[in-house]
């Protein structure tokens, strides 16, 4: 049974669920509201929301075309551009349980970043920001000064393997989309 919150609570629950390992790949943070990761429309977790039927069917429900990651956050940003309201509600919590297995979590945040491009393919003309060249060469040097961490624990090689796997994604996704967001 979900736990009541109070404002400013995550609308995603990990701690319960997970392991050390898992959580510190994707660490819980605070979500005062809808998340907003890419500087653009703020957007809720997909594991945690709900849609109005007149909306999802004006707009014909999630993108086919995200065949992995980032259909919700397309499809309630096409809500908000359409001239849909969203709302937080902060009573809604959800257990939400992650992959354990590094190689899991590597996979789908490989998968996240590969449709990154996608949405700022779409996306650029109504405002959303291109990634910064210079914050994923600094996030590569990082991850090339911290390669040793793949001979760590199993919390610090899950940290280095999902920003290694999202940046190689983006990366790769990039090229498939012909556009430039690593």
């Amino acid at each position: 049974m979900p736990r009541r919150r109070g404002p400013g609570a995550p609308a995603l629950e990990r701690r319960s669920l997970n392991s050390a390992a898992a959580l510190a790949a994707r660490p819980p943070a605070a979500v005062p509201g809808l998340a907003d990761s890419f500087g653009f429309l703020p957007y809720p977790w997909g594991a945690n929301c709900a849609v109005r039927r007149e909306v999802w069917e004006r707009l014909d429900g999630f993108d086919p075309a995200y065949t992995y990651g980032s259909d919700d956050v397309e499809f309630f940003w096409r809500a908000q551009l359409s001239g849909a309201a969203l709302v937080f509600a902060s009573a809604a919590v959800v257990n939400y349980q992650l992959r354990d297995r590094p190689s899991d979590m590597a996979r789908q945040y490989f998968r996240y970043g590969r449709s990154h491009p996608m949405l700022y393919r779409r996306f650029a003309a109504a405002g959303m920001p291109r990634s910064s060249t210079a914050g994923a060469c600094r996030e590569w040097g990082r991850l090339l000064l911290h390669a040793g961490d793949l001979l760590r624990s199993g919390t610090a090689r899950a940290r280095w393997l999902v920003r290694a796997a999202l940046r190689t994604g983006r990366i790769a996704g990039s090229l498939r989309h012909r556009v430039r967001y690593l």
